[in-house]
């Protein structure tokens, strides 16, 4: 039974390559149910061309991730179609998701409509832009235009405020500075990147190796082995700490940007779907 489960949307398939045909609304179903690869092997295969075929191209590989071929299929989805507008604003979405911000850009300028609320979700995507391009001072004057009563954008809009006002407040954290200060004071740079615990373990590792090596060359002279063995460790132990300092602050600095980076676009795409499914 497992086996005709598997097996059974294939067969459709051919069956339909044989009619040399495509139902919309069977490829509407396998897009609903999730058969993806089937729904790409009946585009692939028949080779029809029209804005139904385009969007549902598009927005398969959207769903499979394949974000470069969705963004193509959906750009081909003509003015006229009833998917004009959902394929435009994923395509512009998907170049965005991409870092591709001049295309997502372009892309929203673009769109134009008698509708409130397309208009009002076009602004907020180029909203989103600006955010992502840490053009802050841009955003917070398309905050103003936008329609904030609007019932899908209200919630995104106070949440792309909060994170605008934390990015606003967020001091960056400079690994140059971690690792000067780390060279003065051991452990230093990694309390200035927030890692007080870190630092002060440093601190107390990095100064107990000098500690010893100074007591060892006083006691026993700096040709000893004792001398030698905790003045490499000391010495390593320093060296490490800077790089490690410098390393460690930019890994801090790089996850915090993702993460606010992430939170953009998740409440850009919240609308998105809101609104066209």
């Amino acid at each position: 039974m497992k086996v005709l489960i598997y097996i059974l949307p294939l067969f459709i398939c051919f069956g339909l390559k044989a009619q040399n045909k495509l139902d919309s609304k069977f490829i509407q179903h396998l897009v609903n149910k999730g058969e993806y690869p089937e729904v790409l092997f009946l585009l692939e295969e028949d080779h029809i061309e029209n804005d139904s075929i385009h969007y549902f191209e598009g927005w398969t590989r959207y769903a499979m991730k394949d974000l470069e071929p969705s963004i193509h299929s959906f750009l081909k989805v003509s003015e006229q179609s009833p998917f004009y507008f959902k394929s435009q604003f994923f395509a512009g979405y998907n170049c965005s998701y991409l870092s591709d911000y001049s295309q997502s850009k372009l892309i929203f300028s673009t769109i134009q409509s008698e509708n409130k609320t397309i208009r009002t979700l076009r602004d907020f995507q180029l909203l989103g832009i600006d955010l992502l391009n840490y053009r802050y001072s841009e955003a917070e004057k398309k905050f103003v235009m936008l329609d904030a009563k609007n019932p899908i954008l209200f919630q995104p809009i106070l949440n792309l405020q909060a994170i605008t006002e934390e990015l606003r407040r967020h001091k960056t954290k400079s690994p140059v500075l971690a690792g000067i200060l780390s060279a003065i004071v051991p452990g230093l740079g990694k309390v200035y990147a927030g890692r007080t615990g870190e630092g002060i373990a440093s601190f107390i590792a990095t100064v107990g190796f000098g500690f010893m090596t100074w007591e060892n060359y006083q006691k026993l002279g700096p040709k000893h082995v004792k001398t030698i063995a905790f003045g490499t460790v000391f010495t390593a132990n320093y060296i490490s700490n800077i790089y490690g300092s410098a390393i460690r602050t930019k890994i801090i600095e790089d996850d915090y940007q993702t993460v606010m980076h992430n939170q953009i676009l998740f409440n850009l795409h919240i609308p998105l779907r809101n609104f066209f499914e």
